[in-house]
């Protein structure tokens, strides 16, 4: 299924519930893009996996860069 592809880890998302207040969240200055993703940008790959018929077998890391493995 092409919902399951999507790699999202609560530890990664800087507006999550869990780093929504926190100032300076971990790994934040390591992401190449400066910050943790968001809860919309989680949302936005969602969709455009769901969106988009072409996309097949593919893992997309929505992670600002850093792997959460």
């Amino acid at each position: 299924m092409r919902g399951e592809l999507l790699r999202g880890h609560s530890g990664l998302i800087g507006d999550s519930p869990r780093w929504r207040d926190v100032p300076n969240p971990p790994r934040s200055a390591q992401t190449p893009i400066g910050r943790l993703v968001t809860m919309a940008e989680i949302a936005d790959a969602t969709e455009f996996l769901l969106r988009n018929t072409g996309m097949n077998a593919h893992d997309l890391y929505v992670d600002g860069g850093v792997l959460a493995t």
